[in-house]
């Protein structure tokens, strides 16, 4: 089992989430889906786990927002793909570089144990038709050349324009 980061929560899933499996958050825009992710993320980070973090923001505005929830990564921090500040930049309009990056990163840390979490979802699924959003969905996060099955939480706003 891998832990959410929050304990109660993990109480609630038998001790958390099955491990290799992929979460989607759903719920209204402001209820703390991105918390999920930050715990999520953090515990990842204290248990030695490879984390990738793919978001539409930049990293300063996610990192002042992490600090909200008192939350510490300390000296870890995961592999940013974003549209500023982060190691792998992201474009909202390149979806199949996106896909790309994320399974080379997925690819080249195969003998971890891996934790993604994404915020893009939403946007995707707003800017793009369904066939070509579907190919960044959390399955689309399992390349099956590598034998790679990471541990993935994704966010999806409901009611929310971008």
């Amino acid at each position: 089992m891998v832990s959410s980061g929050v304990p109660s929560l993990d109480k609630l899933m038998a001790d958390g989430y099955p491990d290799k499996s992929a979460i989607l958050v759903v719920g209204p825009h402001g209820i703390g889906k991105e918390a999920l992710g930050y715990w999520f993320t953090q515990t990842g980070l204290a248990q030695g786990d490879f984390c990738l973090y793919a978001t539409r923001l930049p990293v300063r505005e996610v990192l002042h927002d992490v600090k909200g929830f008192g939350i510490d990564m300390g000296q870890r921090v995961p592999l940013w793909l974003s549209s500023e500040g982060g190691q792998i930049k992201y474009d909202i309009n390149d979806l199949s570089g996106l896909s790309f990056n994320i399974k080379e990163t997925l690819r080249q840390n195969a003998g971890r144990r891996i934790r993604v979490v994404t915020d893009v979802l939403s946007p995707l699924l707003m800017l793009n038709q369904p066939p070509v959003a579907e190919n960044c969905a959390p399955r689309g996060f399992r390349p099956p050349e590598t034998k790679c099955s990471p541990n993935c939480i994704a966010f999806l706003d409901l009611g929310r324009d971008y």
